[in-house]
């Protein structure tokens, strides 16, 4: 947040955000859309292969054929909504918010397969995927770092004002 110095000579809270902060919210806008862009239609390009990749994470198995289903829908509108929503709307930090919690459970999931000693491609970006490991582990958590930290930036901010004046 900016301030500035009132004819009082108090420093306030600019109503405005600063350009450093404006960038670092269409950095993380344009990143993640992207990466969920590109994620849902690799996943869509090929639903018999990502259904197999789901159903080989052996997590919640009566539910990997709706997953994959829903999965790659779900990432192309997210990815889409934080690319074409105005910066001062309030459906931008839902889809913040619904991104961090996908993300979140992607966490969930590969965590356990690494836990659980699971062998299992990722099905992350598609057929090309790699075997879920530590890597997968970290790359999901700085999606998610990155997805929380534009739900935070994108939070309403409210000035304080001077309680004395009208």
């Amino acid at each position: 947040m900016t301030t500035h110095i009132d004819d009082a000579g108090r420093r306030m809270a600019s109503p405005r955000p600063s350009i450093g902060r404006g960038m670092l919210v269409w950095t993380l806008r344009i990143a993640l859309g992207a990466v969920l862009l590109y994620a849902g239609v690799l996943k869509a390009a090929d639903p018999a292969v990502f259904a197999r990749e789901v159903a080989g994470y052996q997590f919640f198995p009566t539910l990997a054929p709706l997953i994959a289903a829903t999965l790659p829908t779900t990432e192309l509108l997210l990815g889409l909504l934080l690319l074409i929503l105005p910066s001062r709307s309030p459906w931008l930090r839902a889809a913040a918010l619904a991104t961090a919690a996908v993300f979140f459970m992607f966490l969930i999931a590969v965590t356990q397969v690494v836990v659980r000693g699971i062998d299992t491609r990722c099905g992350c970006f598609g057929a090309d995927s790699g075997v879920v490991d530590m890597l997968s582990i970290l790359r999901v958590a700085g999606f998610l770092v990155a997805s929380v930290l534009l739900l935070l930036l994108t939070a309403p901010r409210h000035s304080k004002t001077n309680p004395s004046s009208p």
